[in-house]
C-alpha cells in the first residue's frame, strides 16, 4: 500500500518540468503530463513505489522520472531545513541526552506540586472524619494514702473526654472500702447506697470531678481499697467501654491507746491482777475491748463486768480522759502465754453491707511467764488487785492472801502491809484510828518526807496462830479495812499530792533457809470528794394532783472539777416544772423522760451547787413505787485527770416527806 508523507508544496515551472521536446509527441507528452501532475502535488503526495512505475514508464522515462523525483525531494528538503545557508547533513544525528533528563525531571517537578497542591487542597476543604481513641478518656482518683482510723477523707474522681468524639450514656459507679462511712458528695448520687452518678453525655474536651466525704474504718496496719469504675458509649459506637481506676489507704495510727500494767511473773494458783487503760480523743467513743487469755488462764472477777452475752468483752465509752478497766484471774495450769487486749469501734453496717461490725483500732498484750514458787502471796482491795481510782471519804477493804505452794512448812511467818500516802507534813489522808482489824496488827507510823507518809501493819504467830507453820497447800488469808478522812474530819485542801500506793511483803522460814516474797503492788489514785444527795418533799395543787419539789445537791472540797454530768429518769405520767440552776444547764427529754443536768466546770472555791425542780405527778398508779431511777453523776478531776463516777439515791413515792409549808 502507498505510505503517506508530509511535504511543502512547491510549484515547479513548465520550463524546469518539461525536458526538450523530441520527435514522440504522444506517448510522451502524456507522461510528462503524468510527471507534471506529480510535481504539482500540494501539502500531500503519495509516493508510488518503483514496481508501480516500472509498469507505466520505460526504463529510460524510468530513469527520468528517480532523476526528476530525487531533484524534487532535494529541494523540498532544502526549502526546509536551509535558512540561506548550507543544507545539515542529515546521515548523521548526535543525539543529546541531557535535554531528555531535564525535561523529565521538570515532568515529575511538576506533577509533584500538582499532587501538593490537591493533598493541601483536600486537607483544609474537607474535615476528616472524626475518630475515637479509648486512651484519651481520662480516670483519675486522688485520696490520702494513709489514714488514721476513724479520721475524716475526701475522695477527688476526675473524668475527661480529651478528643472529638462525644461520650455518650456516662456513669460512674464507685466500690468502698469496707468500713467506708458515706457522709457527702458534691453530686448528689442516684441511689440509696451513694456509690452511683449518671453523668449522662459528655462533649469533646470536657469532663468533670465528683468529690466524696466520707469517714474510713479498718483495722490497724491494714490496707483498704477505693474502686471506680467510668462506664461510657462513643457516639460512634453502640457498645460500651469501661474504665477503671483504685486508690489504696493504708490504716497507720489510731487516737486510742491502750496501756496493760499487771505482774509479768506468776505461779500456777495465784491470783493476779492487770489494770488496762484506754485513752481516747476528745469526742466521746464507744468500744469494745476485748481479752485473748493463755490457755489455763480463769478469770475470777472483772472491772467493770464485762458483757452478759460475752465474758471477755467490755462495752466501754472513753474520751481524752483515761478508762481504766481491772482483770483479775489465775493460772490452773502451767501453760505460761499472753494477755492479748483488743479494742474495736463497733459499727452500725450500711445497706450494701461493706462496713462491717467492728473494727480493730488497737491492740497489746502483756506476756505472762509462770514460775515454780514455794508461797504465792496476793493483795485484794476493794476487790482489785490492780491500779485504780478511790475518793476522800471511801473505804479500802483489803485482802492479804498467803498460800504455800510448796511442799516443805513455811515457819514462823510475818506479813505485812505497807501503804505510802499523802501527807500535809504531819498526819497521813487515811484515818489509821478508825482501822477495822480483827487480827488486830501492829501500827507503825513513819513520815518519809514533806508529802509522804508511811503506814505499816504487821501480823506474826502472836496474832494469828496459823502462821507459826503453814503447812504444804494451807492458806491464811487477812481482811482488814482502812478509811479515808473527810473534809469534815481534816482540811483536804492540805494534802498537795494524791497518789497512794500499797504491797504486801511475806518473810518466813523453810529449809532453814530464811525467804521474802511480796504481793502484787496497786498504785491508788485519790481524787475529789465529790458527794451527791437529794432533798424532796409534796404537796398538792388546785386540782388534787401531786406536786414533788426536788432538790439535788452536789458538794466538793478537794480538787476541782470539770465535765460534770448528772442523768436520772423520770416515772409516771409527770409534768415537769421549771428548772432554777446556779450553773450549767438543765433539760428534760419528753420521748425518754430523761433529765440531764450538765455543769462545765466546778472550781475548788464552789462547795455546794443545788438544782431545784418540780414534778406533777398527775395521776398515781397504784403500783408505781418510784418516781425517779438512780442518779448517775459523772465528772473530771481536774488534778488527777481521772473521771469520778458515783451513784445518787433514788425518789420513792414512799419516802416523800409532806411539803407542809406548801
Amino acid at each position: 500500500m502507498p505510505s503517506e508523507h508530509e511535504f511543502t508544496k512547491k510549484v515547479l515551472s513548465d520550463e524546469e518540468s518539461e525536458p526538450q521536446a523530441t520527435g514522440r509527441k504522444s506517448s510522451g507528452s502524456k507522461k510528462k503530463q503524468k510527471v507534471k501532475k506529480i510535481q504539482k502535488k500540494t501539502h500531500k503526495h503519495t509516493v508510488i513505489q518503483e514496481d508501480e512505475l516500472a509498469e507505466t514508464y520505460s526504463e529510460d522515462e524510468h530513469l527520468v522520472l528517480n532523476e526528476n523525483r530525487k531533484k524534487l525531494i532535494d529541494e523540498d528538503l532544502r526549502h526546509i531545513y536551509s535558512d540561506g545557508g548550507e543544507l545539515p547533513d542529515m546521515t548523521r544525528f548526535e543525539t543529546k541526552r541531557q535535554g531528555s533528563v531535564v525535561r523529565a525531571f521538570g515532568v515529575l517537578l511538576l506533577s509533584l506540586l500538582f499532587l501538593a497542591g490537591v493533598a493541601w487542597f483536600g486537607f483544609f476543604t474537607f474535615q476528616p472524619q472524626a475518630r475515637f481513641s479509648e486512651r484519651d478518656v481520662l480516670v483519675s482518683v486522688n485520696g490520702p494514702n494513709e489514714i488514721s482510723i476513724g479520721e475524716e477523707v475526701r475522695y477527688r474522681i476526675k473524668y475527661t473526654n480529651d478528643q472529638s468524639v462525644p461520650l455518650t450514656q456516662a456513669t460512674v459507679q464507685v466500690r468502698y472500702p469496707a468500713g467506708f462511712i458515706f457522709e457527702s458528695s458534691n453530686i448528689p448520687a442516684m441511689n440509696e447506697t451513694n456509690d452511683t452518678w449518671q453523668l449522662g453525655s459528655i462533649d469533646p474536651r470536657d469532663g468533670g470531678v465528683i468529690e466524696i466525704v466520707g469517714r474510713l474504718y479498718g483495722d490497724i496496719d491494714t490496707e483498704q481499697s477505693l474502686r471506680v469504675f467510668f462506664n461510657y458509649t462513643p457516639a460512634n459506637f453502640s457498645s460500651e467501654f469501661q474504665k477503671v481506676e483504685s486508690l489504696r489507704t493504708l490504716f497507720t495510727s489510731s487516737d486510742t491507746t491502750i496501756v496493760v500494767s499487771g505482774p509479768a511473773q506468776l505461779g500456777v494458783g495465784a491470783l493476779g491482777s492487770w489494770d488496762i487503760l484506754l485513752s481516747g480523743t476528745e469526742e466521746e467513743t464507744d468500744l469494745i475491748i476485748e481479752l485473748e487469755l493463755p490457755d489455763g488462764f480463769v478469770i475470777s472477777e472483772t472491772q467493770p463486768a464485762t458483757v452478759a452475752s460475752a465474758p471477755r468483752e467490755w462495752a466501754v465509752r472513753t474520751n481524752a480522759t483515761t478508762t481504766k478497766l481491772t482483770v483479775t484471774g489465775m493460772f490452773t495450769e502451767n501453760t505460761p502465754g499472753s494477755l492479748g487486749i483488743n479494742a474495736y469501734i463497733p459499727l452500725d453496717t450500711n445497706p450494701n453491707n461493706s462496713v462491717p461490725d467492728r473494727v480493730l483500732i488497737s491492740r497489746t498484750e502483756q506476756s505472762i511467764s509462770l514460775t515454780d514458787t514455794d508461797v504465792i502471796t496476793n493483795l485484794l482491795i476493794n476487790g482489785v488487785m490492780g491500779n485504780f481510782g478511790i475518793q476522800a471519804g471511801d473505804v479500802l477493804n483489803s485482802t492479804i492472801v498467803v498460800r504455800n505452794a510448796g511442799d516443805v512448812p513455811m515457819e514462823n511467818v510475818s506479813v505485812r502491809f505497807v501503804i505510802d500516802a499523802p501527807s500535809d507534813g504531819t498526819k497521813t489522808i487515811y484515818n489509821w484510828v478508825a482501822l477495822s482489824d480483827e487480827a488486830d496488827g501492829t501500827i507503825v507510823g513513819e513520815q518519809r518526807n514533806t508529802d509522804t507518809r508511811r503506814g505499816i501493819i504487821t501480823w506474826t504467830s502472836a496474832q494469828i496462830p496459823a502462821l507459826r507453820s503453814l503447812a504444804p497447800g494451807a492458806e491464811v488469808q487477812i481482811p482488814f479495812a482502812l478509811p479515808l478522812l473527810t473534809n469534815d474530819q481534816t482540811d483536804l485542801t492540805a494534802f498537795t499530792t494524791f497518789s497512794s500506793a500499797a504491797v504486801g511483803e511475806i518473810q518466813y522460814m523453810q529449809g532453814g533457809t530464811q525467804q521474802t516474797a511480796t504481793t502484787n503492788p496497786i498504785e491508788l489514785t485519790i481524787n475529789s470528794d465529790l458527794r451527791f444527795s437529794v432533798q424532796h418533799s409534796i404537796s398538792q395543787n388546785d386540782a388534787t394532783a401531786d406536786v414533788h419539789r426536788v432538790v439535788y445537791i452536789l458538794e466538793n472540797s478537794f480538787h476541782g472539777l470539770e465535765n460534770i454530768r448528772v442523768t436520772t429518769d423520770l416515772y409516771g405520767d409527770i409534768t415537769m416544772g421549771e428548772f432554777v440552776l446556779p450553773a450549767g444547764n438543765a433539760d428534760f427529754n419528753e420521748q425518754t423522760k430523761t433529765l440531764t443536768w450538765t455543769i462545765d466546770q466546778m472550781p475548788l472555791g464552789v462547795d455546794v451547787l443545788p438544782l431545784q425542780f418540780t414534778v406533777t405527778l398527775n395521776k398515781r398508779n397504784p403500783s408505781q413505787i418510784n418516781l425517779t431511777s438512780k442518779v448517775r453523776i459523772q465528772a473530771r478531776d481536774v488534778i488527777t485527770g481521772q473521771t469520778i463516777t458515783i451513784v445518787g439515791s433514788e425518789i420513792l413515792l414512799s419516802d416523800i416527806v409532806p411539803d407542809i409549808s406548801a
